[in-house]
């Protein structure tokens, strides 16, 4: 193994930097950030929802 992870479009991510990004995300979700990020998460998920179901008209 290489230590390396594809990504497409963007050639490869080393893996220390995706471990990082894992654990800074842990971190953070310990801090007083946490209610913020959830609900900005909350919002951009909702609003992709909403926008997904105006572009299909699966009805």
């Amino acid at each position: 193994m290489s230590g390396h992870v594809a990504v497409p479009g963007r050639g490869h991510v080393r893996t220390w930097g995706v471990v990082l990004i894992a654990l800074l995300g842990f971190w953070l979700s310990h801090t007083f950030l946490a209610p913020a990020i959830e609900s900005g998460t909350r919002s951009g998920v909702n609003l992709v929802r909403e926008v997904i179901s105006i572009g299909c008209r699966c009805d």
